[in-house]
């Protein structure tokens, strides 16, 4: 077994090491663009409008990617709704209003909309896709997210009507 202990070690080293350039290419781009922010560079006409029609792609593709994950869930799993039911409830009602009872009482109205709104805001695509890819449940990511972002249809006015009675 002492032959098979430099493999494993060396493999380990390789994950390791491609985990690390990995995370090392997004942290470069991230310093990247906080430099060219804090330069105040202005990138070229051409480029900037791709990389806009990029991100409102993205959304679009976020969206499907999670009918995609709902379309092909177990149909009989009602746990996963259950637990998410409760989730979406506390994320789009009660923490919104809990934030807004606080921060109305040192903050100007405005502003306290403002993060009350911010606070029952969707949960974002993203979390399937971080799901997938560090082997969590997806099923119950993509549920959360279509089951808050649908939910705001109801939760944001109901905020507001809640409001008016504080």
């Amino acid at each position: 077994d002492l032959h098979s202990f430099p493999t494993r070690r060396s493999s380990d080293l390789l994950v390791r090491l491609k985990l690390l350039v990995k995370h090392t290419e997004a942290m470069l781009s991230q310093i990247q663009n906080q430099i060219l922010n804090s330069l105040s560079v202005r990138l070229p006409e051409p480029f900037l409008a791709v990389s806009d029609e990029l991100g409102n792609a993205s959304l679009c593709l976020g969206l499907i990617y999670v009918g995609a994950v709902i379309c092909y869930m177990e149909k009989g799993n009602l746990t996963t709704i259950k637990n998410s039911s409760i989730l979406t409830i506390s994320k789009l009602i009660v923490v919104p209003f809990v934030v807004y009872l606080v921060t109305s009482r040192f903050m100007p109205e405005t502003e306290s909309i403002i993060l009350m709104l911010i606070a029952g805001s969707p949960t974002f695509t993203v979390s399937c896709v971080l799901a997938e890819q560090y082997h969590l449940d997806l099923e119950y990511a993509a549920t959360n997210v279509f089951l808050t972002t649908t939910g705001c249809l109801l939760s944001i006015p109901l905020l507001f009507v809640l409001i008016t009675f504080v």
